[in-house]
C-alpha cells in the first residue's frame, strides 16, 4: 500500500546514498547504473502489467501508487496496522543493523557514523 515498487525503491535509495557518499567516478557509474536500472524499471514494470490488462493487477494499480506514500497523501488507499507483517519490519530492521555494523568489514568503507 505505500508503493508498488517496495525492492526498486530500496535499491534507488541505497544507490543514490552511495552516490552522495562516495562521489568517485567508479561509484558514479556502478551507483548510477542501479539508480538507472532501478528507476526506468518500476516505469516498465507498470507498462508492461497495464499491458496485460489483468483484472486484479487493475485493481492493484487503482489503489497504490509508484511514488512511496502518495496512494495514501491522494486517498487511494488506507493504511491498515493489522495488515503490517510486523516479523517481516523486525527482521529487515536487524539485517540492516548487521549491514550497518559490518559495513566496514564488507566493504573496505567506514560507515555514516
Amino acid at each position: 500500500k505505500i508503493t508498488r515498487h517496495p525492492i526498486q525503491w530500496a535499491i534507488l535509495l541505497y544507490a543514490i546514498g552511495h552516490i552522495i557518499a562516495n562521489g568517485d567516478t567508479a561509484s558514479i557509474i556502478l551507483f548510477g547504473t542501479l539508480t538507472l536500472v532501478a528507476s526506468v524499471g518500476m516505469v516498465a514494470m507498470d507498462n508492461r502489467k497495464k499491458a496485460n490488462s489483468d483484472e486484479n493487477w487493475q485493481a492493484f494499480f487503482a489503489t497504490t501508487s509508484l511514488v512511496p506514500f502518495a496512494a495514501l497523501i491522494s486517498g487511494k488507499t488506507r493504511l491498515a496496522f493489522e495488515e503490517i507483517n510486523w516479523l517481516a519490519v523486525v527482521v529487515g530492521l536487524v539485517l540492516y543493523a548487521c549491514a550497518y555494523w559490518l559495513h566496514d568489514m564488507v566493504s573496505g568503507g567506514a560507515s555514516l557514523f
